[in-house]
């Protein structure tokens, strides 16, 4: 890079045009600013290069490709310099939601003390707050919500930062929106709260967070689906248990006609459905989440133990000899010294299926990832 610098600095004496724009719209600067060239991006500023110039890519300025590539030096240096901070691209992206999206704390710091909107819209209405939470960073969440970002804030569909955070199980984040008093009610457009997201992909922990902050259990969506119709649908029968055990209504019809006992796939969820119905019977399950020392002991080494296994029968051309070979079974289980009757439900482990094996490696489908 130092004989990079050497030429634009010998150019620059040479009287070439500091803003000089290639066939893209970028000039030096933006380039600088990409790749995270500091030194250069300084010199070139020192010439009074134009901050505010925008690639014909989605009219970002060099102050947006900055926060997009976490370079919060030249951040620092162009706001210094008198960078908008608030300018949009096409797309609506912000630099303080581009820096949210990277976890890059000290951008978003500089962009926060120099005026930086929290509420201006990007893609789908998100906020840089529904970033931030979508992406787990929390870090990035608190310096937003310590500037007054609207923690309710909804995008144009109506998820709120919460749901964003509950769709993609980021469970630190929605914990951290919780305890600043994000509401677990608050649903979207369509009517889905945070609980029916969570429920529908199986996030035991997420669910248990919300109903402890108060998530209503039998709030229905607009086509009438419920949490515990959406965990029944897709057999999560450790959400399913935590909802019957919260005074989930199993009787609840769907707009389709459906009950959650009619949604299950399998025995062993429409099992526990009819067993909620014996009195006092779900209010007894034992609801927990694993601990540290049983995932040590359970998760990744029974899989990995599983996948060996695959590979010795292809080994030895003896493929589909062995039912354990079909799927992570209760008899493969019971033999690495699992307790099925909690390892089955917690740790999803029904769910994980080899889809093929091919040489040594094993393609491992339909993970539950609860």
């Amino acid at each position: 890079m130092s004989n990079d610098l050497a030429k634009i600095k010998d150019l620059l004496e040479r009287g070439v045009d500091v803003d000089y724009t290639e066939k893209f719209g970028y000039s030096a600067l933006m380039v600088a600013a990409f790749k995270g060239h500091a030194e250069i991006a300084e010199v070139l500023l020192a010439r009074g290069a134009d901050t505010e110039k925008k690639d014909k890519e989605d009219a970002a300025t060099a102050l947006i490709r900055a926060a997009q590539n976490g370079h919060p030096k030249i951040v620092a240096a162009l706001i210094q310099a008198g960078a908008q901070v608030n300018v949009q691209a096409t797309s609506g992206v912000t630099a303080l939601v581009a820096a949210s999206f990277k976890n890059d704390i000290a951008s978003v710091q500089a962009l926060l003390d120099n005026a930086a909107q929290t509420e201006l819209r990007h893609e789908g209405g998100r906020t840089a707050l529904h970033t931030a939470a979508r992406t787990g960073h929390t870090a990035a969440m608190a310096l937003l919500l310590s500037h007054g970002a609207d923690i309710e804030a909804q995008m144009d569909d109506g998820r709120t930062p919460l749901i964003m955070a509950a769709l993609h199980a980021k469970r630190d984040a929605v914990e951290q929106l919780l305890s600043k008093g994000a509401d677990p009610n608050h649903a979207s457009t369509n009517g889905a709260t945070p609980l029916i997201v969570a429920a529908e992909q199986g996030q035991l922990e997420i669910a248990l967070a919300l109903i402890a902050a108060g998530a209503a259990v039998n709030h229905a969506a607009a086509n009438g689906g419920t949490a515990l119709m959406g965990a029944a649908y897709n057999d999560h029968t450790n959400v399913v248990r935590l909802l019957l055990k919260h005074g989930a209504d199993a009787g609840v019809v769907h707009e389709s006609g459906k009950r959650a006992i009619d949604l299950a796939k399998k025995e062993s969820t429409r099992k526990l459905l009819r067993q909620s119905q014996q009195p006092g019977k779900a209010q007894s399950w034992d609801i927990r989440v694993p601990t540290t020392s049983e995932i040590s002991r359970f998760g990744i080494p029974v899989v990995e133990r599983f996948m060996q296994l695959a590979v010795e029968r292809y080994a030895s051309q003896d493929t589909f000899s062995d039912s354990r070979f079909a799927m992570l079974s209760k008899r493969f289980l019971a033999e690495e010294g699992v307790d099925d009757s909690f390892m089955m439900n917690d740790y999803g482990f029904e769910d994980f299926v080899i889809g093929a094996v091919s040489g040594n490696e094993v393609d491992v489908t339909g993970i539950n990832r609860t």
